[in-house]
């Protein structure tokens, strides 16, 4: 039961992720426009409460953005219930997690168990952790380089979703040049509602954008041979949570002789 509703919730949040990097999108002008543009609510909803950037910022300037202390909303249940974000509203882990159950030739019935056995390169993630509050005090943003949600927000909309959406209306284009009545108005119906939806308004390319698509596919690859590789090597997030949950008062504990049975 507790799994299914892990992926109900892990399908839910994702979606709402996705909606939210969709409605991101900037459609108006810049022509006459004064001071910051900033998103509205709830599309900056998941970078405010990422309770990584709320520490780094705190770090890096002396003083925490009134829009951060939604963090807390994480940090508070994770002292009770210990990593709840990991693996059920995180939206980089559901990618992982739903990766790393695809089969594998690498993760075959005693390989299978070796692959979820603890190791000690797992240790990574911590000084990975320390690492980046470290260049924070120092004044260094590096945070957006490894921090789940940053790392999803900068590859899903810089070069996962301008390719999707080039892909997408390439093959719409295709269907209108048909010269087929019936192809020809189904496409003019899909692009319509999909331009309300997924569509981009413009074609938009960025610079690196294929470099930074490659890594996010890699690690996402890399679930085929080591299950929730990045979860448990490399997430600075993941890291920080599981250090606040040691003490929690409702979270799992492990009884190594058990485990052996």
């Amino acid at each position: 039961m507790l799994p299914r509703l892990r992926r109900v919730s892990q399908i839910v949040f994702f979606g709402l992720f996705l909606l939210l990097l969709f409605k991101a999108e900037f459609r108006g002008s810049l022509r006459g426009t004064t001071g910051d543009i900033r998103l509205p609510y709830p599309i900056r909803l998941f970078l405010e409460s990422d309770p990584l950037v709320a520490i780094s910022n705190l770090l890096s300037t002396h003083s925490l953005y009134r829009g951060l202390l939604w963090s807390l909303l994480i940090i508070v249940p994770t002292l009770f219930l210990g990593r709840f974000f990991c693996g059920w509203i995180c939206p980089l882990g559901a990618m992982n997690h739903f990766f790393g159950n695809l089969k594998s030739e690498k993760k075959r019935g005693r390989q299978l168990l070796e692959s979820n056995r603890y190791q000690g390169w797992q240790r990574l993630k911590y000084y990975l952790l320390i690492a980046l509050l470290v260049s924070a005090i120092l004044g260094a943003q590096l945070l957006s380089t490894l921090d789940p949600i940053s790392l999803s927000v900068r590859s899903l909309a810089l070069s996962i979703l301008p390719g999707f959406n080039y892909a997408l209306n390439a093959a719409l284009d295709a269907l209108y040049r048909s010269h087929n009545g019936i192809l020809s108005s189904a496409s003019d119906v899909l692009h319509f509602i999909l331009g309300q939806l997924v569509l981009s308004f413009k074609q938009l390319h960025f610079r690196q954008a294929f470099f930074l698509g490659l890594i996010f596919i890699v690690l996402l690859a890399l679930n085929l041979r080591i299950t929730r590789f990045w979860c448990r090597a490399l997430c600075p997030l993941g890291a920080l949570l599981g250090l606040l949950s040691r003490w929690s008062v409702l979270g799992l504990e492990k009884h190594a002789p058990r485990c052996e049975e």
